[in-house]
């Protein structure tokens, strides 16, 4: 799978916006149910969608009104590049957003920080 932004990966803090996936959303947009790592979509876990960081990094999110962190683990690629451009950086699991956030919020300001470095150069 080829990354829309190769020149921001890995990058150790990033800021901008975060939204949530669920299982059901992912399956009316006519996705397989399996991320891009393989595993099968479960929005239960603390999982995150990012063109930004490689597969199994360690983010912690961070709220930037409320101060509520999570940390993720890298499994998907996402959001849609048309998301992204308008300041999406990441699509956290309804379980990961939920740690941070009011769900009927849908979208958060956020930080996201490299904690550990998962598969480099995985795309």
């Amino acid at each position: 799978m080829k990354d829309y932004y190769p020149g921001r990966m890995n990058q150790k803090v990033m800021e901008g916006e975060a939204s949530y996936f669920t299982v059901k959303s992912c399956l009316r947009e006519g996705t397989s149910g399996i991320m891009a790592n393989g595993e099968a979509l479960d929005d239960t876990k603390l999982v995150c969608a990012s063109w930004f960081y490689p597969f199994g990094a360690l983010l912690r999110v961070t709220a930037s009104r409320s101060g509520r962190s999570v940390v993720v683990v890298v499994s998907d690629r996402g959001p849609a590049k048309r998301l992204v451009e308008k300041g999406r950086i990441i699509d956290l699991s309804q379980a990961a957003f939920e740690a941070i956030a009011d769900l009927k919020n849908g979208v958060v300001a956020v930080k996201t920080e490299l904690l550990e470095g998962g598969a480099h150069g995985a795309t």
